[in-house]
């Protein structure tokens, strides 16, 4: 009886799940600008949207020539996440 009872929630949850985590967007085949556009305004994205627009947007810029670099106003230098130090 507890097994059925673990598949039962198990299959619930990927049920109730499942519409959030198809929700992703497809960014890949997004044209540049309007990628960009996206990464200027990242809270108008989805919050579960945003490693994967992220990822896209990183992969772009390491392609990108010195050109498109200029264009998009980049590098833009991530800021290096400072650990607090207590003490």
């Amino acid at each position: 009886m507890k097994v059925v009872l673990v598949i039962c929630a198990l299959v619930m949850s990927l049920v109730l799940a499942s519409p959030a985590l198809s929700r992703s967007t497809e960014y890949s085949g997004m044209p540049t600008n309007q990628l960009y556009d996206l990464v200027q305004h990242i809270g108008d994205v989805p919050t579960l949207d945003w490693p994967v627009l992220a990822g896209e947007w990183d992969k772009r810029v390491a392609e990108m020539t010195p050109e498109e670099k200029e264009r998009y106003g980049l590098p833009h230098p991530r800021k290096p996440v400072q650990e607090k130090k207590y003490g």
